[in-house]
């Protein structure tokens, strides 16, 4: 549930942004020697002002080891959950087909242990994305208010403070 907050959240900031020049040609405008954002013309080849996927995907490359433990986390969890079934399947057979006490109590062992196991990778996998997605929303505010920081006067005096503060 937190991870679809966070993510309508930074949905009304991207939103936002669009309004703003883009954050990722800040950058390129800082490697070509200036922040003159506000004031800066157009090229006919120069980018969009919206944040595209590969953006996205930039700005979240620091966090690639984490979000391979959330992807391991969630394979594992995934597995667990559908050996679940199964070993369910394996209980009764051992109790109604069988009446082998052995392996209904081998199985019953399977079962907690495959539980316990998918149910802490699930929450590493829960907690990692979580985290993950907290680092990404810190990371799109920061260049949100650097971007907000860099604007000319000009600006401020068309934006009402409101729009700026919402965010």
């Amino acid at each position: 549930l937190s991870v679809v907050f966070s993510f309508v959240e930074n949905w009304n900031l991207r939103h936002y942004l669009r309004k703003l020049p883009n954050p990722m040609i800040a950058v390129a405008d800082e490697e070509e020697g200036g922040w003159n954002m506000g004031a800066r013309k157009e090229k006919k080849n120069s980018k969009s002002t919206e944040l595209s996927f590969k953006d996205v995907l930039s700005m979240c490359l620091p966090d690639w080891p984490l979000f391979l433990v959330a992807f391991f986390a969630l394979t594992v969890a995934a597995a667990g959950e559908s050996l679940i079934p199964f070993l369910l399947g394996k209980i009764i057979d051992a109790v109604a087909l069988y009446r082998n006490t052995e392996d209904f109590h081998r199985y019953t062992l399977y079962l907690v242990a495959t539980a316990a196991v998918t149910g802490v990778f699930t929450g590493l996998r829960g907690s990692t994305f979580m985290v993950v997605g907290a680092r990404f929303s810190v990371r799109m505010r920061q260049r949100l208010f650097d971007s907000i920081l860099r604007q000319e006067v000009a600006f401020f005096d068309s934006t009402k403070t409101g729009e700026i503060t919402s965010r």
